[in-house]
């Protein structure tokens, strides 16, 4: 609570800072506001539905012993890339792309959306790649220790692997929700959402009696891609994205180095003994031979992977150091005191 109190604090500062205008002061139900909670309520059920699915497979494994936990482990793993790649792309993009669209600037929204969408699966393939590659070397280091055995980690490597092939479809729904957004458009990916949520509970019904709890992970992953599929026609069709070319070149080739580094990551679980064999005489405060293996597997990846990047030629220093950059403000327009709005 002390840390949400001072965030929003710290961000009412910095607002001022910048020459904003923001006071408090008691809402209104005015019609600019009826609007905003019109966008928003459908909105929020949109970005949520990958959290409603995940609810909802811990519901359809509630009667297999420690699954919920299976499920709460891999939820640490395979949501790090939405919430550090999707939500933070997604945030940077939707101001840029409401700017574009409403002065009809057609390239500008394509272009930013193009940009968005390579750069967040340059960082979002590499880990769905190693997610796929080497889960039980990644939960076996993390999490068997106590009361979390080594079958529970095998169980839950197998429901992280089903998680990995849906972990793009989790960022991309992301960013396809934000074009929506940026047109003032809250109720189409919310219907995706909810249609998106009824064929995760089909689904995972239907695959847990097959499989179990792998099915379960698989059927979220599954609801992800038909929930991405159906914003990409969507947008397609009304005229509002679709990938260039050149785009489409990229992403192929951050993808030909996603499988060159997930072949890397599955050689490095498949040699885990070896590794922890080199380092058996290491330690590290609490990290020993398991935890050392994965953390030298980790830092082989972070160095190969820019490598096989700009390689492959999907993204070049020049484009990497422009997406980092901070962009110069603009002019500062005078700052217009206008009390009757809430």
């Amino acid at each position: 609570m002390v840390a949400g109190v001072s965030q929003a604090a710290l961000l009412w500062w910095g607002v001022r800072r910048s020459g904003a205008d923001v006071n408090f002061r008691w809402p209104r139900l005015t019609p600019d506001i009826r609007k905003l909670i019109a966008l928003a309520i459908p909105g929020s059920i949109a970005a949520s539905a990958t959290q409603v699915n995940i609810f909802v497979s811990s519901m359809l494994v509630s009667q297999v012993n420690g699954a919920r936990t299976w499920l709460a482990v891999c939820d640490r793993l395979y949501m790090l890339p939405q919430s550090l790649v999707g939500v933070a792309v997604g945030v940077a993009l939707l101001p840029q792309l409401s700017r574009a669209v409403h002065a009809r600037d057609r390239n500008a929204s394509q272009g930013a959306i193009d940009e968005a969408i390579v750069f967040s699966m340059a960082l979002t393939l590499p880990a769905a790649a190693a997610l796929l590659a080497m889960p039980f070397f990644l939960i076996d280091a993390l999490y068997t220790r106590g009361a979390f055995t080594a079958f529970d980690a095998h169980a839950t490597a197998e429901a992280l692997r089903q998680y990995a092939w849906g972990v793009p479809a989790f960022v991309l729904a992301q960013l396809f929700s934000r074009v929506f957004f940026a047109s003032q458009d809250t109720r189409t990916p919310m219907r995706y959402a909810l249609i998106s949520v009824a064929v995760n509970v089909v689904a995972g019904v239907s695959i847990f009696f097959l499989v179990g709890v792998p099915g379960i992970a698989a059927a979220t992953s599954l609801a992800a891609w038909v929930n991405v599929l159906m914003m990409t026609a969507t947008l397609a069709r009304r005229g509002l994205y679709r990938p260039s070319s050149v785009a489409a070149s990229r992403l192929l080739r951050i993808l030909t180095a996603a499988v060159a580094l997930g072949l890397i990551a599955g050689a490095a679980s498949w040699n885990r003994d070896l590794l922890q064999g080199l380092l058996g005489g290491v330690h590290l405060g609490p990290l020993h031979q398991k935890e050392m293996a994965v953390l030298m597997a980790c830092l082989i990846i972070m160095v190969l992977y820019p490598v096989l990047l700009f390689a492959s030629g999907g993204l070049t220093l020049a484009q990497a150091r422009a997406a980092l950059r901070r962009r110069p403000k603009a002019a500062t327009a005078p700052v217009i005191h206008t009390p009757d709005l809430p």
